[in-house]
């Protein structure tokens, strides 16, 4: 069921939060560097690579939009939600990324219920990414858990049912969006792969 609004049709050209985070190796291929996201409609597909950090991939069927972001903390430093005065919002922290995706949802006028969520990563792989994001702290030894749940919530809050999780575990997932069929394919490996754009 969607939403009482007409629904106005999502953009053909992939929108886009964090150009740096991306590599485009097409123009119907996108994949996502830490902090990238990345929405539209089909023909379009969606990458990337996890460890520790988790990617929320949804997908409307209806209207064949997918889009995907890929998180390496729960929030910034400090209350969940809170960044500095003026800051713009960085895709990397899972709170402003999952804000930032449902907007774009809600642009395609389709209610959260009727869209398909699929949660990946959260793996308890050390990632180096991290030691940026928290100059002078210890990396928490759960931070996986953290973001895994920091995305059950927010999907929790959305309405949105979560059609399937593959998190946890110690072992590096790929996973990429087949935008027009809706399906979302992950593949695991215990050492971390190198960040190969063509597959």
């Amino acid at each position: 069921m969607h939403s009482r609004f007409t629904p106005r049709p999502a953009p053909v050209k992939p929108d886009t939060l964090r150009s740096e985070a991306l590599v485009t190796t097409s123009r119907r291929d996108l994949f996502l560097l830490p902090g990238g996201l990345a929405t539209g409609c089909a023909p379009l597909r969606l990458r990337t690579l996890l460890g520790s950090c988790v990617s929320v991939v949804v997908w409307q069927p209806r209207l064949l939009w997918g889009g995907m972001c890929h998180f390496l903390l729960p929030s910034r430093q400090g209350a969940p939600g809170e960044s500095d005065s003026g800051q713009a919002p960085d895709g990397r922290y899972g709170d402003e990324a999952m804000a930032l995706l449902k907007q774009q949802m809600e642009r395609t006028g389709f209610a959260p219920a009727s869209f398909v969520a699929t949660l990946c990563g959260g793996a308890n792989c050390f990632d180096a990414s991290l030691q940026s994001l928290a100059p002078g702290h210890s990396v928490w030894m759960d931070i996986g858990a953290r973001n895994v749940q920091a995305a059950l919530q927010w999907c929790q809050r959305m309405g949105l049912g979560v059609a399937r999780q593959q998190v946890g575990g110690t072992l590096y997932r790929r996973v990429s969006l087949d935008v027009a069929s809706g399906v979302v394919s992950v593949h695991e490996g215990r050492h971390e792969p190198s960040l190969e754009r063509s597959s």
